[in-house]
């Protein structure tokens, strides 16, 4: 069956998943799924690994290959995870037949594998609403209002060849930290197990064509469905009214002001789930997209680094030579729930601010909204939830604006919990997310969310009251030069967000997408690893990093450990309940003769931790900011930052190499 929209194979009703169950080898079968399981990465972030046939299951570890087909482990590593998953929802939900909303990004395998996961949920009678290819984003939201939880196959940024599966509740947000570590346990005692890989096998071929063909045959009906609550959804992220009406009513006064600037927004899919070009639309933005056939045009890497949005660069240069009033082009992962962002500059050539200032533009427009309105309550606290690897900017801005800020260990999940955490203590948590991966959402919405973005976007060009509220903060707003106040003039507005950023204090940080961010580790054990750091840095690192950083503050400076754990920060050296969190080393700065500093100021810090989504990668980088946003401070702090990194990666070489010597 062919999909209409997208042109794409949806499935085969009539083929069996197992042709031959008497010539089925159950001990190379089992031999096949422990490959996987050692090769293939399960953990709070999602569960992936290659499934497709190209190298069978001796390779899944690593391939960008392009197979539609699944090896036969495979299916029944699926159909396992998914069984577990249809008696979560069960017991969570009550239900003896509960509803699964199920979808997929563009990936190649995705219809094989979601051919094996609805046979599975059919046969452990669940109801199933699949909407074929879609944003993660729409599926968390459609199930939230019409479902028990929901099933979605994707890799995300992982490359071309890998898939998996993300799951979630009626919440419409990712398993909990807590519930998919449990789950995670639970499905992984049975991939092996001889009675279950039986059950599955028998169970997956015995569901009748007839329900996998009405199945397909409803996707259509779901969609439309689907994009009509997704849609209502994005319009209250914009317009922060959940009254429908309401919301029609400021869409309506919005789009009018945005028609008549004549502004164009460029998108890049790159071949992936996301198509936003109707719904910008109905908010009066004119669009340009590239790579828009689905799957097809997967023409750059599937992660939005800063290297995948150069076709981006390209097509804003030809937009606005042809002298279109561009101000963005959004370039997408598969799933379409993280973004970067091509801006442009103050000579209107395009620029990448990275996605850790992209977030703190989300995260400025978040608390100037709340600083324009009037407030019910003057003691009323606001707070910002931050994973680990989110820049120091933030701690500079929520200073600035009195906002609680919180960390928690990376992850979508645990920046979720730590929202959650803030609004048990009576703190309204205005914004959340992982400014080093792109992502942002609300306790509202837990799902990463590039909508929130646009909504930055449509906030700071229509009104231009915030951006005064910005520099009255700041101390700019007085006797400012004229090309300052005329920032929103038709001749100035597609630099509108260049300027605000040239105004923030001086930040500069590692790109966790880039080459820069990865490190391929050597395999030694973690928590040795850990613990020779925590001896290594105040010897041989700190006086080095301490030079470097008196270049730039000049007062008292001094550092703390700091590990993170879900939603747990562990001040002080060696606070460890385990060895899978992020590990910091925060710097501050205190100045005693300057009074209206802060009597302990975070400046920058040095991170690390082995990803969850990748396996041998760690992710390690550095950050640093300063209060002053003037040029001369910016170049002085991406020299000491420069000289920090490579201290930094020098140090985790050598104490790799000291483990590794004394285990000899």
């Amino acid at each position: 069956m062919l999909d209409k929209k997208t042109c794409l194979e949806i499935g085969s009703p009539e083929v069996l998943p197992f042709s031959d169950l008497n010539k089925i080898d159950i001990d190379r079968l089992i031999t096949n799924i422990r490959k996987r399981k050692e090769s293939g990465i399960a953990s709070i972030s999602g569960i992936r690994q290659v499934f497709d046939t190209t190298n069978g299951d001796d390779k899944p570890d690593f391939f960008d290959g392009t197979s539609t087909s699944i090896t036969e482990a495979a299916k029944v590593y699926i159909g396992i995870i998914t069984k577990n998953f249809a008696d979560l929802v069960k017991n969570k939900s009550s239900k003896k037949k509960p509803v699964i909303v199920v979808g997929i990004d563009t990936r190649h395998t995705g219809p094989a594998i979601c051919d094996i996961s609805i046979r599975t949920l059919i046969w452990c009678n669940v109801d199933v609403k699949y909407i074929f290819v879609s944003p993660i984003t729409r599926i968390a939201a459609y199930s939230r209002e019409t479902a028990d939880g929901f099933l979605y196959i994707s890799a995300s940024h992982n490359p071309v060849g890998y898939n998996g599966l993300k799951l979630g509740l009626s919440d419409g947000r990712v398993l909990s930290s807590r519930l998919a570590q449990s789950f995670i346990e639970k499905y992984a005692s049975e991939l092996t197990n001889r009675a279950v890989i039986r059950d599955i096998i028998t169970g997956l071929n015995s569901v009748s064509s007839q329900g996998i063909e009405k199945v397909f045959r409803n996707i259509s009906v779901f969609g439309e469905e689907s994009e009509k609550i997704y849609s209502e959804l994005c319009d209250s992220i914009i317009t922060g009214s959940k009254d429908t009406q309401e919301a029609k009513r400021i869409k309506n006064d919005i789009k009018s002001k945005i028609s008549s600037m004549k502004l164009w927004i460029g998108l890049d899919p790159n071949g992936g789930a996301r198509r936003d070009k109707e719904y910008l639309e109905s908010w009066g933005f004119n669009i340009t997209q590239i790579n828009s056939e689905y799957r097809k045009d997967m023409n750059h890497q599937l992660a939005p680094t800063p290297e995948a949005t150069k076709q981006a660069q390209g097509a804003l240069r030809r937009t606005i030579t042809s002298e279109k009033k561009i101000i963005a082009f959004f370039v997408f992962d598969t799933d379409g729930d993280r973004k970067n962002v091509v801006l442009i500059d103050k000579n209107g050539s395009p620029f990448v601010p990275g996605v850790q200032k992209i977030f703190a533009l989300d995260v400025l427009t978040s608390i100037l909204d709340i600083a324009d309105k009037p407030r019910k309550r003057p003691d009323k606290k606001y707070g910002i939830v931050v994973n680990d690897a989110s820049s120091s900017l933030m701690e500079q801005i929520c200073s600035l604006f009195n906002i609680v800020l919180k960390r928690t260990d990376t992850g979508e999940a645990a920046v979720a919990g730590g929202g959650e955490i803030l609004s048990k203590e009576d703190i309204e948590v205005i914004l959340m997310g992982e400014a080093s991966n792109g992502g942002t959402f609300t306790l509202d919405f837990m799902t990463r969310e590039p909508i929130h973005t646009i909504r930055t976007i449509i906030n700071l060009i229509t009104r231009p009251n915030l951006v005064k509220i910005l520099m009255k903060k700041i101390n700019i707003s007085d006797n400012c030069p004229e090309s300052i106040r005329d920032w929103h003039s038709p001749q100035n507005i597609q630099s509108l967000f260049y300027n605000i950023l040239s105004i923030l204090p001086a930040s500069i940080d590692t790109d966790f997408f880039t080459k820069e961010g990865e490190y391929r580790a050597k395999p030694v054990d973690q928590h040795r690893f850990k613990q020779s750091f925590d001896n290594y840095f105040p010897v041989n690192l700190w006086p080095k990093i301490k030079k470097e950083l008196s270049g730039v503050y000049k007062g008292s400076l001094f550092y703390e450990f700091t590990n993170y754990e879900s939603t747990k920060e562990l001040r002080g050296k060696g606070n460890r309940k385990t060895q899978i969190g992020g590990y910091k080393i925060e710097f501050f700065f205190y100045n005693k003769d300057v009074k209206h500093l802060d009597v302990k100021r975070l400046i920058g810090w040095i991170w690390f931790r082995l990803s969850l989504t990748e396996k041998g990668l760690m992710r390690r980088g550095v950050s640093l900011s300063h209060i002053q946003s003037d040029t001369e401070t910016k170049k002085l702090l991406k020299r000491k930052y420069n000289k920090i990194y490579n201290l930094f990666t020098n140090a985790i070489k050598e104490i790799e190499d000291t483990i590794k010597l004394e285990a000899l």
